[in-house]
């Protein structure tokens, strides 16, 4: 998330990233996501927060996160991007990127490893796929 402040000096706008916050500030959904993202990718605490894109290995894994919130979690692009100080077109752009790298096995491997991560946390919603299909609900009970 970010914050607008003025800059008195030249009346610019600067951004402050707010998404540097301890995790403990994160809703519930983001933190175990960002764990989960964190431990597939072998990642350090606070690597998918930072306000640059960083190393392609960090960026990809903060796309990860975007798109389980968004494709998984059910979030909308708007709610997914702003966990991770992004914007909802970054997000979507991050969805795209994913789902076109799922192809390769060893991407699918991970981002299911993210999902199963997931499936083990109890949130107060369902995840999308299993809200959309009926059939896949009543199997599970």
């Amino acid at each position: 998330m970010y914050v607008s402040i003025k800059d008195t000096s030249s009346e610019a706008h600067r951004y402050e990233d707010l998404s540097s916050s301890a995790a403990s500030e994160l809703p519930d959904e983001a933190a175990v996501i960002e764990q989960a993202v964190l431990k597939a990718f072998d990642l350090p605490l606070r690597s998918l927060r930072s306000r640059q894109r960083g190393q392609a290995h960090v960026a990809f894994a903060r796309q990860v996160a975007i798109y389980v919130a968004h494709v998984y979690m059910g979030m909308t692009l708007t709610k997914a991007a702003r966990l991770f100080g992004r914007d909802r077109t970054t997000a979507a752009y991050a969805c795209r990127i994913v789902e076109d790298k799922r192809d390769d096995r060893r991407v699918d491997l991970k981002v299911e490893a993210v999902e199963r991560a997931l499936e083990n946390w109890i949130f107060p919603v369902e995840p999308r796929a299993l809200r959309s299909s009926p059939r896949l609900m009543e199997s599970l009970q």
